[in-house]
């Protein structure tokens, strides 16, 4: 009997935990939300001093990396797709479970760009499915859907069973859940548009009644929690209609005794240039979100006793968030240079793993002389300019020079795995480097790099060089 109740227990147990495990790969993955939901849960206990609230206008434009590198503010960036005011207060009421900021700041553009009542049901699935199954989630789920989507979306058992042909290897890593993840999403596009000239507008339009409603709830909420809160607008191209709803939540605000900033008027002082600091009509890209976050930093470290957390060790995932995002920046200034110089300079960078296929062509020569110092200081010397060597570099170091050798595997170099082979084809030398299963093709006529980045774990760049 006994022996009978333990392996149906087992069973039972292996059932379940099979479950969880498919639950787990099929959940939708998303940082329009979800991530940034899922991994607020990973933080320590009363870890955060400011908390972002919003939309994509925040997490893609506020660097918590900018804010923890200049002013060792430990910050996190909570929102998601299109996020409503409805799912600011859940949100809020999420984190304040565990988390007790020094401010929470609200990023208010959502009832002005997408005056809706009901959002479409992926933006709802992107503010929810990352939230713990509780009273929040269903309650935000309920209040943005009508009666048939509530039902779909309170339980995502359609969407998981849709999923299974669509995995990707993030589905199984989930590289976003975790302690380190703080909800900053990069964008690297340019979309030059136009500085906004509704700055000097006065009039008052109303938000939708549902919006309002909500807004206010946030106020009582930190109020009742003895919790400073300030909002914002981040810098975009507001018309003057737009102007006017900002307008008339900044009259809330100071109804209510609470800060509001409005950056539209503002982008000079932090050296805005809409021709080519926004990545789309309403987020900043790589430059802009580096220009205003070091401005907002200020801000926020002037008006709150916002600590310094840089060198507390219990703090050490703000340090590596902060050094993804450099990483991130980097990479992106990499693929924008326009000039050999600039892209050598990019490449003096501890992370990165250099892999240098010299060539055989004569203007190789030419190609050192004219970046002879650039190419030094990553650690390509006179001595190693060999037609068809092949050198990786890590620091201004040489780890390895590949002259007459026709293959060599590399273990825990930086990749899971690298590999590189010689051959001939057409009578052309040809080496072929392999890293973490993906092969690329290096042409030795001309000159070639190609970059893996440690932490980004993956190649960044790759450029030929020529005369």
């Amino acid at each position: 009997m006994k022996t009978n109740f333990l392996r149906g227990f087992t069973a039972v147990l292996a059932l379940l935990l099979t479950l969880l495990a498919c639950h787990n790969v099929l959940l939708l993955k998303s940082e329009d939300g979800i991530s940034q939901c899922r991994s607020l849960y990973k933080q320590k206990k009363d870890s955060i001093d400011v908390l972002f609230l919003g939309s994509s206008r925040i997490f893609c434009n506020v660097r918590t990396g900018i804010l923890w590198d200049e002013y060792g503010i430990a910050s996190y960036d909570l929102g998601g797709a299109e996020t409503t005011m409805m799912s600011s207060f859940y949100h809020l009421s999420e984190a304040l479970k565990t988390q007790h900021p020094e401010v929470v700041v609200l990023e208010v553009s959502v009832p002005v760009l997408r005056p809706t009542l009901f959002p479409p049901l992926f933006w709802v699935e992107d503010n929810t499915y990352g939230m713990k199954w509780n009273r929040n989630r269903i309650e935000a789920t309920r209040i943005q859907t009508v009666e048939e989507e509530f039902k779909q979306a309170v339980i995502p058992l359609s969407t998981m069973h849709e999923r299974y042909k669509e995995l990707v290897e993030d589905d199984f890593i989930d590289r976003n859940n975790s302690i380190d993840y703080k909800g900053f999403d990069e964008r690297v596009t340019v979309t030059p548009s136009a500085a906004p000239e509704a700055s000097d507008v006065t009039e008052r339009i109303p938000i939708s009644e549902m919006s309002e409603e909500y807004l206010r709830r946030i106020i009582a909420l930190c109020r009742e929690k003895n919790t400073p809160l300030m909002f914002m607008v981040a810098p975009y191209c507001a018309t003057i209609e737009q102007q006017g709803m900002f307008n008339y939540m900044a009259d809330i605000a100071e109804e209510n005794g609470v800060p509001y900033i409005d950056f539209n008027r503002y982008y000079e002082d932090f050296g805005m240039d809409y021709s080519c600091d926004m990545a789309d009509e309403f987020h900043l890209n790589t430059t802009g979100s580096v220009k205003f976050s070091s401005y907002l930093g200020k801000i926020l470290k002037d008006r709150y006793s916002l600590p310094d957390h840089r060198g507390d060790i219990k703090y050490a995932s703000w340090d590596r968030d902060a050094l993804q995002q450099r990483q991130q920046q980097n990479e992106d200034m990499l693929q924008k240079a326009s000039t050999d110089g600039e892209y050598l300079s990019g490449l003096l960078n501890e992370q990165y793993l250099i892999y240098v296929s010299i060539g055989e062509d004569e203007s190789v020569s030419r190609i050192f002389d004219k970046n002879r110092e650039a190419l030094n200081r990553i650690g390509v010397l006179p001595e190693l300019m060999i037609p068809n060597e092949n050198l990786i570099l890590e620091g201004g170091r040489m780890l390895y020079a590949s002259t007459d050798d026709e293959q060599k595997e590399f273990i825990d170099m930086g990749p899971e795995n690298l590999l590189f082979t010689k051959t001939r084809v057409d009578d052309h030398p040809v080496t072929c480097l392999k890293i973490n299963e993906t092969s690329y093709e290096m042409n030795t006529d001309k000159m070639k790099i190609l970059v893996f980045d440690k932490v980004l774990n993956r190649v960044v760049s790759t450029r030929d060089f020529d005369i």
